[in-house]
């Protein structure tokens, strides 16, 4: 596979780079009629042709996501290659780029990808599904970043860039979108001039959806809004302040469990109608029966499995500030923005083998300020100066339920039914400030040299902490009406003589971050580059107690980088083709999942063996890591009326060295096996074709297809650990009026309707043989309705 993917990717490299090397009059055919549109965008912190940015970059402008239905961040993985947002409990979601991400599965752990709104770094990824809507563009920008952008990152960066206000003259728009599971989408803006130098633009959006699966789960209930005010200053300065709340409700995710019917290694198996829900009375009867433990009572329920509630939800509120002051002088352009997020969550999910209940709620600061180059210093060097802080403040608050093979707790007298309630409370506080920096040499007209560097500092600590187990014969009522009854749980903190023990730690971690590069242009449309980056990922601390057997802590994640490319814009700018040959060499990659933490008060079971350990949410360091592929892109305007777009992904790459221990505490090795999350071969396509009616009208008829190849879930592969290769299509047909901006369409997404699973929790890597995972959405329909003025 190693070979034969590196003979593919060096061949269409060195295709797209012998197209470079032609001169662009010996290949086009000259043609004064159409053309692909430029795209512009800020992904290197200034606007410039996506053309002559040395990285691969994908951008999409509003009404293209429109088009394609994108309402939220699991559906942009359908436009580009390599890219995979993840829905999970409490209305977050996980990002992972070319393979590379992490699971932000609890408050110790944060996203290895930069997601960012209007410029502000967003550390916790709760709601970004109410951000999807009055869109400039997104820019999904690959590999490491740091010297330009405020807060850093490994793999990648989606940036979410909003229309802002114009001062020429009212407009607005509004469309309504309605659809099979009785899902009703509405969006409105509207944008006034107030004066000559200052303007509003405000949006809102709502979602509204029935569950996919038959008991409710994976539905949809949304409410956002957001206000812009731009101001004018003066010649010098202008300032934007904008405001942005939602509200996301509903049942949340759906988890159900995967592989009890699949052999080894193989594509997983779902247990009856993979749609009637985590609550359907076949899977919790196959949940209750994997446990091989009986706790006296006749009730076979393992340590770690429970019947999934009905009650399940989503009550996540969110708002958020930002300040954006620009200023334009001769030669440079100074710009600061200062962030502030507020979210308060609370949500009763399944993801795995138990019921959970948590309240989260975070404050976040965030403050840019650079300045950068307008004009070349000397006529031969662009730079770029920086300097970022942030801070957050985390309240935690993680209920789960299982079943208990412990003796009576001194709180509670014997019962027949040993259920028990894990709390875990940690206070989390974390700072990072960074100064970076980047120039661009031109070496000769056609050669420019680019050197980068980025100092990091980040400081984590946990406090006021308690975790423990709490033998309650109330957990039931607890998990069906969350309701505490008075005087068998106390508040926060809780003090139970062997039931509940502190958390606390602290941990600092810095890095000197760089990016080394070379372009060379080849004619007017062609460029060639090759460089070196190197990304930092901070480490953090791991739930449970400060002191046993397990680490408390977690090195902080090093990517180096290296990258040779083209991009060409050719035959008349009708053909834009883009391709990259990369290579990532990690050290300490993140990799997140269930693992044993310490647990000083945790009674012996024959589950967890180890002294002192429970299982718990964990983020590990694998010693080593690579994985490298061809990335290539490219759109063709075959005609006025025709236009395909399409990318593709070949990649490979494996852990080598990585050592997990196991529930006893015995080590087991991963190294040699595939990296979770990355399909050998993953690919769009997209066509369009429009018609002009005599009347002036038109209509548009728009194909788009994706294939993902098979992926693993585990680093420790296990039965159900492995998802199957998939195709989903979508088809969609637009009419538009003559003169107005009224716009019909009518659409159906997942043509094929597999059952597709999205992501796998690796729960049975440890002993309960049940592998918990999300599902894509099936087949959906509808029609929209649209118009602007």
């Amino acid at each position: 596979m190693k070979q034969k993917l590196l003979a593919v990717s060096l061949g269409a490299v060195s295709s797209a780079l012998s197209l470079s090397v032609v001169a662009e009059d010996d290949i086009s055919v000259k043609n004064d009629f159409f053309s692909l549109e430029e795209i512009i965008v800020t992904a290197e912190r200034r606007s410039v042709s996506i053309q002559d940015i040395p990285v691969a970059v994908n951008a999409f402008g509003g009404e293209e996501l429109k088009d394609a239905g994108i309402t939220d961040p699991v559906a942009l993985n359908k436009l580009v290659s390599g890219l995979d947002f993840r829905s999970g409990t409490g209305s977050g979601v996980s990002l992972f780029i070319r393979g590379v991400g992490s699971t932000v599965q609890n408050g110790m752990a944060t996203a290895a990808n930069a997601f960012s709104l209007d410029g502000v770094f967003l550390t916790r990824p709760q709601g970004p599904e109410a951000m999807f809507y009055d869109i400039e563009r997104i820019e999904v920008v690959k590999g490491p970043q740091g010297t330009l952008y405020g807060k850093n990152a490994t793999a990648g960066a989606v940036n979410i860039i909003t229309r802002k206000p114009d001062f020429d003259a009212i407009s607005g728009s509004a469309s309504v979108s309605q659809s099979n599971f009785d899902g009703v989408q509405g969006e409105g803006a509207i944008n006034l001039p107030l004066s000559d130098t200052v303007a509003l633009r405000a949006a809102i959006n709502s979602v509204r959806r029935d569950g996919y699966f038959d008991d409710g789960y994976s539905d949809a209930d949304t409410l956002a809004g957001r206000v812009h005010l731009a101001w004018a200053v003066s010649d010098v300065f202008d300032l934007l302040l904008s405001v942005d709340s939602a509200s996301v409700q509903g049942k949340g995710a759906g988890y159900i469990p995967l592989g009890p019917d699949a052999v080894g290694n193989m594509p997983t198996a779902f247990l009856g109608d993979p749609w009637a829900g985590p609550t359907a009375a076949a899977i919790n009867d196959f949940v209750i029966s994997q446990a091989a433990l009986d706790d006296g009572t006749g009730d076979p329920r393992s340590l770690f499995a429970s019947a999934a509630s009905a009650n399940g939800f989503v009550d996540n509120n969110i708002w958020g500030a930002s300040a954006t002051l620009n200023g334009h002088f001769a030669e440079a352009e100074w710009t600061t923005i200062v962030g502030y997020r507020d979210i308060d969550n609370s949500s009763l999910g399944h993801s795995s083998w138990t019921a959970t209940y948590a309240e989260f709620t975070s404050e976040e600061l965030t403050i840019e300020s650079r300045i950068a180059s307008t004009a070349a210093l000397g006529g031969k060097m662009d730079w770029i100066l920086g300097v970022f802080y942030g801070t957050e403040d985390q309240s935690n608050s993680a209920w789960g339920e299982s079943a208990s093979l412990s003796p009576a707790s001194p709180l509670f007298p014997a019962d027949t039914d040993s259920d028990y309630v894990y709390f875990n409370a940690p206070t989390i506080e974390a700072d990072t400030w960074a100064v970076f920096g980047q120039a661009t040499y031109s070496l000769q007209d056609d050669l420019r040299l680019t050197l980068g560097a980025r100092y990091t500092e980040d400081k984590k600590r946990v406090a006021n902490g308690q975790q423990g187990f709490v033998d309650a014969p109330y957990a039931t009522e607890f998990f069906d009406d969350l309701v505490i009854p008075a005087g068998v749980i106390a508040p926060f903190p809780i003090t139970i003589a062997g039931g509940a023990t502190p958390v606390a730690g602290e941990a600092t971690f810095s890095d000197v971050s760089w990016n080394i590069g070379l372009e060379y242009d080849v004619g007017a449309s062609s460029l060639l580059y090759a460089n070196v980056r190197r990304g930092y990922h901070a480490g953090g601390l791991v739930q449970g107690d400060n002191v046993g057997p397990n680490p408390t802590s977690y090195d902080p994640e090093i990517l180096t980088a290296y990258a040779l490319g083209s991009k060409n814009t050719l035959l008349d700018d009708r053909l834009r083709l883009n391709a990259e040959l990369y290579f990532w060499d990690y050290q300490d990659m993140h990799v997140s999942g269930l693992g044993l933490v310490n647990c000083g008060t945790c009674l012996p079971n024959p589950i967890v063996t180890m002294p002192q350990s429970a299982l718990g949410l964990v983020v590990r360091n694998a010693g080593k890591a690579e994985t490298y592929g061809l990335d290539v892109d490219g759109q063709f305007q075959l005609t006025p009326n025709d236009r395909f777009s399409f990318n593709l992904l070949l990649a490979d790459g494996e852990y080598k060295e990585y050592d997990i221990n196991d529930l006893t505490g015995t080590v087991a090795s991963a190294s040699g096996n595939q990296l979770i999350n990355l399909p050998g071969l993953s690919a769009t396509l997209g066509y369009s074709h429009s018609v002009a009616l005599d009347n002036g009208q038109r209509i548009t008829a728009t194909l788009r297809t994706k294939y993902v190849g098979e992926r693993e879930f585990a680093p420790l592969p296990f039965p159900g650990s492995k998802a199957d290769s998939y195709t989903s299509t979508d088809l969609e047909v637009t009419w538009a009026a003559a003169e107005t901006d009224l716009r019909i369409s009518a659409f159906v997404r997942n043509l094929e309707d597999d059952e597709v699973v999205a992501s796998a929790f690796d729960s049975a890597e440890s002993v309960t043989g049940v592998t918990w995972g999300t599902l894509l959405p099936p087949r959906t329909f509808g029609v929209t309705l649209s118009a602007g003025f």
